[in-house]
């Protein structure tokens, strides 16, 4: 199966992913779950369109809806971040 976007194998994209965050964040169980619905969600944009629900300027969500997508935005910022100190300390 083929990413029409990428044109990629699907599973290699997932895999590289998903081996990059386990090697410099680290390997346990819970790290997995949680690269694999950050790779879900990630997916769920790029293949679909499907927008962050925060986007629309006014929108009917409650406070913990809000609250819910920003923790869900400074998680990924701070995964990321963490990964690429530890990749370039690992890798100078």
């Amino acid at each position: 199966l083929t990413c029409e976007k990428c044109n990629q194998p699907q599973y290699k994209v997932s895999e590289k992913y998903r081996n990059y965050l386990l090697k410099y964040i680290g390997d346990n169980a819970n790290n997995k779950k949680k690269f694999n619905a950050l790779y879900k969600f990630r997916s769920s944009i790029i293949h679909t369109g499907q927008k962050l629900k925060t986007e629309n300027l006014y929108n009917d969500l409650t406070r913990e809806e809000k609250n819910k997508e920003f923790l869900n935005h400074v998680e990924i910022l701070q995964l990321s971040r963490l990964s690429v100190v530890n990749w370039l300390t690992i890798n100078p």
